[in-house]
């Protein structure tokens, strides 16, 4: 370990020696580094360029369509559907409410109970 990081430090002496070197890499990736920057750049604006003019054609589109007599029927249809879907929401609920009001099981038990004891009690008195 300590033989490989002494080689490693000789390397980057001997490299730092070379100024000219250094300063020819430094120059090379810079000039690498802007070409990146610059093609970068032209995709973004090509990019953008794109995404205006995609938009604008949505936008025609979208105009032409609202003016269509199907998508006013639709829009009117969907909206209709809506306010159908919140009524059948609200009678379901009432329905719910309305059915645990009349929910009349319970007394129809304690009633057949209580006919039992009576039919049973007439019937030990007979006897």
């Amino acid at each position: 370990e300590l033989e490989s990081r002494s080689a490693s430090m000789i390397d980057d002496i001997k490299k730092f020696k070379d100024l000219r070197g250094l300063q020819d890499s430094a120059d090379a990736t810079r000039e690498y580094l802007e070409q990146l920057i610059d093609g970068y750049s032209k995709k973004i604006e090509q990019l953008d360029e794109l995404t205006d003019m995609l938009s604008h054609q949505y936008e025609e589109k979208m105009q032409k369509l609202e003016k269509s007599l199907t998508w006013r029927n639709l829009e009117k249809l969907k909206s209709k559907l809506r306010e159908q879907g919140q009524t059948v929401y609200e009678l379901q609920e009432n329905v719910k409410k309305m059915k645990a009001k009349t929910d009349f099981g319970g007394t129809k038990l304690d009633c057949l109970q209580l006919v039992e004891k009576i039919n049973s009690s007439i019937i030990a008195n007979l006897q």
